[in-house]
């Protein structure tokens, strides 16, 4: 994959930390067959937020992490985790679909060139904690070979999944634009407990 796309592809999809499936009667969203917690998601967004190399990297500005009120993020930085986590999830699905394997190769890639810099790289992987490093790489890493064994075909795949695809984001969050491909974030600052409202 030519190193100019590596940035693009990762602001798209920048989100990590496994789908929780111990709260899937009210999880944060539902993405077909797949359930992410409420609780990964507010871990999730935690690591975001504490991560001021990542934050400078992606152009994320510091002031939008904090809610309006004590205790709280903004719906501006839950909806793009968010997003973003809808997006490693169709991909996620595809890749096993076709039967692909994580690859140390596109892992590598993702450690040295994730922010083109090997250097800024580093620094935001090493501001996460491990495990949360570790999923960022393998989710980019999935992204890439996805990208590479669909080839040409690849924007159609893309537009095509984000089209068919059932999303159900809990309404504490907002809701999803299949249109935009962006989550609507609700009315107010979101606060960092799991206490939520069901879905449906």
């Amino acid at each position: 994959m030519p190193r100019r796309r590596l940035l693009p592809l990762a602001l798209a999809a920048l989100a990590v930390l496994g789908a929780g499936c111990s709260d899937t009667v009210s999880p944060a969203v539902r993405v077909d067959d797949a359930a992410i917690g409420n609780d990964a998601l507010l871990a999730e967004i935690g690591e975001w937020a504490g991560n001021a190399a990542l934050l400078e990297a992606v152009q994320f500005p510091p002031e939008l992490v904090e809610g309006g009120s004590p205790g709280s993020y903004s719906t501006e930085l839950v909806g793009f985790v968010l997003g973003s986590r809808i997006g490693f999830e169709l991909h996620r699905a595809e890749f096993e679909d076709r039967g692909l394997e994580l690859r140390e190769v596109h892992q590598a890639t993702v450690r040295e060139q994730l922010f083109g810099d090997p250097q800024v790289t580093a620094q935001v992987l090493d501001s996460f904690s491990d495990d949360y490093a570790q999923s960022l790489v393998d989710d980019i890493a999935r992204q890439i070979a996805l990208e590479e064994d669909l080839g040409a075909e690849y924007p159609t795949w893309a537009e095509a999944a984000y089209a068919a695809a059932e999303v159900e984001v809990n309404p504490r969050y907002g809701s999803w634009d299949a249109e935009s491909r962006q989550v609507v974030g609700p009315e107010g600052p979101i606060t960092r407990t799991s206490d939520v409202q069901p879905l449906g």
